[in-house]
């Protein structure tokens, strides 16, 4: 993905502090975007996804505790472990993106309706790629099963079920695009910035891609 993605979305501002210094910082312009279901379900949604991906990072750090057979087994380990980039994605949107609020920026909306619904499938895909060649090592006999073994199954169809839950929550995070300067209220009066929806000044570097 270019890095310059998001850069048209913001304006360079430069303001002068109470000390005379001169502070550099990015103000919003691109344009708005809402999401298409209601508020409350969005923020219900949002609980109980961010529960769901706790969820899966706590299973998915219990089942490589104990010792057991599936942990020593190549093909079987590496599809799971993988799955924690998938994890570490959607952990990013989780802080990013879930606390953004109305009016949300692009880089946001990207995340919400993009990142999130591809981090979660992937994540999934991985996990029960790894359950299913646990089974299959089982049934074969190319795996001998130990205790720790019923703990790494159990942990993992956890984090997987995790997963599914966040991916199936995609439908309350879609979004569309506003126009320039809908959602932002001064004093009472719709403000339309003269190019795009500027939310104000912020001292941040503005995203270069995420």
């Amino acid at each position: 993905m270019s890095r310059n993605k998001y850069v048209k979305d913001y304006r360079l501002e430069q303001t002068i502090s109470q000390k005379g210094r001169i502070k550099t910082g990015y103000s919003y312009i691109g344009l708005p975007y809402f999401f298409i279901s209601d508020g409350e379900s969005v923020a219900r949604r949002k609980k109980t996804a961010s529960a769901a991906l706790v969820l899966s990072w706590l299973s998915f750090v219990a089942a490589l505790i104990p010792r057991s057979a599936a942990t020593k087994t190549a093909y079987v380990i590496i599809p799971f472990l993988l799955s924690a980039f998938a994890l570490l994605s959607l952990t990013d949107t989780a802080f990013t993106a879930f606390p953004a609020r109305e009016p949300l920026e692009h880089r946001h909306a990207d995340k919400l309706g993009t990142k999130l619904p591809a981090a979660s499938i992937i994540g999934a895909a991985l996990t029960a790629g790894s359950l299913i060649a646990m089974a299959v090592a089982f049934f074969t006999g190319s795996l001998d099963p130990m205790t720790g073994d019923a703990v790494f199954a159990g942990c993992a169809l956890i984090a997987l079920l995790s997963e599914v839950y966040i991916f199936a929550s995609r439908k309350q995070f879609r979004t569309r695009e506003g126009r320039a300067g809908e959602g932002y209220v001064t004093d009472g009066k719709e403000q339309i910035p003269e190019s795009g929806s500027g939310t104000g000044a912020s001292e941040e570097t503005p995203p270069s891609g995420e």
